[in-house]
């Protein structure tokens, strides 16, 4: 079976890339932020989805990205979607670059 691993698959295009993929058959594992969208998400069809909530920006995220990884038994790809509101960013606050 092919595996892969998408982290910020809670909402978004990560979300999209993950239910393409289950519906390709693929078995997943899915990380993010929001525990609660994990289980819901992986409540679709327990079989073919691992979870893991973890935050990218946090030092024990590599830990928790293994675990994932043990769980699923492998993968042939991963996916890291993820993305953190910056202060002023919402509001347009930005230089040329789009940095601050």
């Amino acid at each position: 079976m092919k595996r892969a691993i998408i982290v910020g698959a809670t909402s978004g295009i990560g979300q999209e890339i993950a239910k393409v993929l289950l519906a390709q058959g693929w078995k997943i594992g899915i990380a993010g932020r929001r525990k609660e969208l994990l289980t819901a998400f992986q409540e679709r069809n327990p079989e073919q989805i691992a979870t893991q909530a973890l935050d990218v920006t946090q030092k024990d995220a590599v830990l928790k990205l293994n675990g994932l990884i043990e769980q699923l038994g492998g993968f042939v790809f991963i996916v890291f979607r993820y993305r953190q509101t910056k202060p002023g960013l919402a509001t347009g606050n930005r230089n040329r670059y789009g940095t601050h």
